[in-house]
């Protein structure tokens, strides 16, 4: 999705910016606004956890270096509790990585993107196919339809599931 092609659903809940650089998280949150997301921001580690405990956002983009509590302690915090473990967090930093951290982001992130290389159209992609079966699920059980996923082997509909 593009500035100029809004996404037709939005989440029911905000996605959350940790950026302490000014001019990224401004940038980042247009970015995600003009692409039809509700944005809420904080600018540094206890700022975010503070955003988190009051009100749980549909996904985090986290930077790593932050002031007063990294990334890689809000990432700990939020998967060593039940209410959080499962938040979708998209890490994005300029942080040369070590083989642990990396190891660690990996295990408990759902995706790294590195500054210094080309990463607005990835993280779009990618947190439009981390939303858009939320989004779907969440818009049908507000207007009480049923979803049904048709699962198809060798030509033959096989199997119904309702996502519901």
């Amino acid at each position: 999705m593009s500035a100029t092609s809004p996404r037709r659903i939005a989440p029911a809940r905000p996605i959350l910016v940790v950026e302490d650089d000014a001019p990224i998280r401004e940038m980042i949150e247009e970015m995600l606004t003009a692409d039809g997301y509700s944005v809420i921001t904080a600018a540094d580690g206890v700022q975010a956890s503070l955003c988190v405990a009051q009100t749980l956002p549909e996904l985090v983009v986290l930077d790593l270096q932050l002031p007063k509590m990294s990334g890689l302690e809000l990432l700990a915090e939020w998967r060593a509790n039940p209410r959080t473990a499962d938040l979708p967090v998209f890490v994005l930093t300029c942080k040369d990585l070590t083989k642990e951290e990396e190891k660690y982001i990996h295990a408990h992130a759902e995706f790294l993107f590195l500054k210094q290389n080309s990463w607005r159209e990835p993280l779009l992609k990618q947190l439009e196919c981390i939303l858009a079966p939320q989004v779907l699920e969440d818009a049908c059980s507000q207007h009480t339809l049923s979803v049904t996923r048709v699962k198809r082997i060798s030509g033959k509909f096989v199997e119904k599931q309702s996502l519901l």
